[in-house]
């Protein structure tokens, strides 16, 4: 059995995992989103493949590749039989693993990334952790490509049996990666990754999927190697990009904001989250686009009394005291402290 601490307060759980962890046979459904990504996949499946925890089901989605993509998913098909490949017409990643998604026949549902690899006990850890502690989601840590990681399975973990606390992780913007977590596939159900967002759609599924969930462990342990690629969605901002996020944030705060019983954490929270993208703009020089002007600029003014009424530190609410009413001088600011 584990050793077990308990946080009155906020009902977080944190237990001392032994170092031998049984086998539970429960499968798990592996989605991998594919996009011209010839240069990484064959060592990304060959991570999945090797797992220490068999029964998987993988699905590779095509998404429309026009390089050798689709040749290297069939050939894999062809010498592990519990591989499936679906080609499609190109869609974007949340098309894709949404198409993974509803062929899923496991009884957890995780992802990764065709430019990523994964730890060869990743998915041991994570469903034992989820199996022990009843959680509909179970989660790791992750390191950027090319720095070393050191597995200990009996790394301590933490439960969240605290939707409040769950849900504030996420509107916060530090629990949203899909890629090193895996999910019940009853939680799951129905919900599905927004199609039209470019950037921010893992954040919104999170939080949707959050609002079924019971229950969460996490353990900090970096079992998920994240792949920087500077062809993916995530590098270089655009209107879009920030809009994306603005909205998904928004819907985020209306939701939270609304309820009868609102947190009052919800401005610590997402104050850093908003700042996040605001201030990326700054860096890259986009603050005197009429797009930022309309939807990044205004943004904090609405909840402004919200914010200054919360127990947030003085220091961070002169910060956004500054952004509001004096923005020339938060921008200068911001690039003295990146310069």
């Amino acid at each position: 059995m584990p050793r077990q601490g308990y946080h009155k307060k906020n009902k977080t759980v944190v237990f001392f995992l032994e170092r031998s962890m049984p086998m539970i046979e429960k499968k798990v459904s592996v989605i991998v989103p594919i996009y011209n990504a010839e240069k990484y996949l064959n060592k990304c499946l060959e991570s999945i493949i090797g797992q220490t925890y068999k029964n998987l089901e993988i699905i590779l989605v095509d998404d429309g590749s026009s390089d050798n993509s689709p040749t290297i998913c069939d050939a894999w098909a062809q010498i592990d039989s519990r591989i499936r490949v679906i080609h499609k017409k190109n869609g974007g990643v949340s098309s894709a693993r949404n198409a993974g998604i509803d062929l899923t026949q496991g009884d957890y549902i995780g992802f990764v990334d065709a430019d990523d690899w994964i730890e060869p006990n990743m998915y041991e850890v994570l469903i034992n952790n989820a199996e022990k502690f009843s959680a509909d989601k179970s989660s790791c840590g992750y390191v950027y490509y090319g720095q070393q990681t050191v597995c200990d399975p009996s790394e301590s973990c933490t439960v969240l049996q605290n939707s409040d606390e769950m849900r504030l992780r996420i509107v916060g913007s530090r629990n949203n990666a899909v890629w090193c977590a895996i999910y019940s596939g009853s939680v799951v159900g129905n919900v599905r990754f927004n199609e039209s967002l470019k950037v921010a759609e893992d954040w919104l599924f999170n939080y949707q999927v959050c609002l079924k969930t019971s229950s969460e462990v996490i353990v900090e342990t970096p079992l998920y190697h994240y792949e920087d690629n500077i062809g993916s969605a995530m590098h270089g901002i655009n209107e879009k990009k920030i809009s994306d996020r603005i909205s998904v944030l928004e819907y985020i705060w209306n939701s939270e904001y609304n309820r009868e019983k609102r947190l009052p954490q919800l401005a610590g929270e997402y104050v850093p989250a908003f700042f996040y993208g605001a201030d990326e703009c700054i860096r890259e020089n986009l603050y005197k686009e009429k797009w930022y002007k309309k939807k990044v600029k205004k943004e904090l003014s609405g909840k402004l009394m919200f914010i200054l009424r919360s127990d947030m530190s003085r220091i961070v609410k002169i910060k956004v005291l500054m952004y509001v009413f004096a923005h020339p001088l938060y921008v200068r600011y911001i690039k003295k402290k990146h310069a």
